[in-house]
C-alpha cells in the first residue's frame, strides 16, 4: 500500500490536510520511503545524543522539485510512528517555509486529535 500515491494531500469536505509519518519524533534514525520497493528505507542515522525533535513526513499527492512529495513538519505531544497518517485541521496549518530561494520544502504543522 502506497499512501504517498494514493491519498490526496486535503479533504475537501472537512479541508483537513494529511501527512504521512517518515520519522517520528525522538528517533536516531531517517527513514524514507522508496517508491520502486514501495517501502520504508533507512536512510541515516543520527550521531549518539542526536534526536529528531519532531515527527517529519510528507504530504501524500504532492511533487516537489526534488520529484518527491513536499516534506512537512508536524508539531504533536507524543511521537507518531514511520507510516503513521497524521489529519491536520485546516486551523492548525502554517506557512511555507524554505531554505532556498523559490522552493518550498517544508510546511509546520501542529495537529489536533480529535
Amino acid at each position: 500500500m502506497n499512501l504517498l500515491k494514493r491519498l490526496p494531500p486535503f479533504d475537501s469536505k472537512s479541508g483537513t490536510l494529511n501527512v504521512v509519518i517518515d520519522t517520528p519524533k525522538g528517533c536516531r534514525s531517517k527513514f524514507a520511503f522508496d517508491m520502486k520497493r514501495k517501502a520504508y528505507v533507512l536512510k541515516s542515522v543520527l550521531p549518539q545524543g542526536a534526536l529528531f525533535p519532531f515527527d517529519f513526513g510528507s504530504i501524500p499527492g504532492t511533487v516537489g522539485e526534488d520529484g518527491h512529495p513536499l516534506d512537512a513538519l508536524v508539531l504533536m505531544d507524543e511521537p507518531a510512528f514511520c507510516g503513521c497518517l497524521i489529519v491536520v485541521a485546516s486551523s492548525n496549518r502554517a506557512s511555507l517555509e524554505s531554505s532556498k530561494p523559490n522552493k518550498a520544502r517544508m510546511v509546520r504543522l501542529s495537529a489536533t486529535i480529535d
